[in-house]
């Protein structure tokens, strides 16, 4: 019982430091959490990015011909993915 009226009396006298740091902490919660979301928001757009981005490969001999190799239309993710 003591150590709540203590509690209770400290609350009372420093009210205004202790609403200060409730603000404060609400505020950063506030922040880390839409931080987070702004994070989950960037990799799934790299991800989709990753996956839907066309890359074409064509490799020029010294002559300046391209008939060499032609590799059309693969994507990021197909260049990443282990060969089979």
């Amino acid at each position: 019982m003591l150590y709540i009226d203590y509690t209770l009396l400290r609350l009372r006298r420093f009210w205004k430091q202790s609403v200060t740091a409730i603000l404060v902490f609400a505020a950063l919660q506030l922040a880390l959490s839409a931080a987070d979301g702004s994070r989950a928001a960037v990799e799934r757009e790299l991800d989709e990015l990753k996956n839907n981005t066309p890359i074409t490969v064509t490799m020029i001999n010294s002559s300046g011909k391209d008939d060499a190799l032609n590799i059309p239309k693969k994507t990021l993710d197909d260049f990443l993915s282990p060969a089979r």
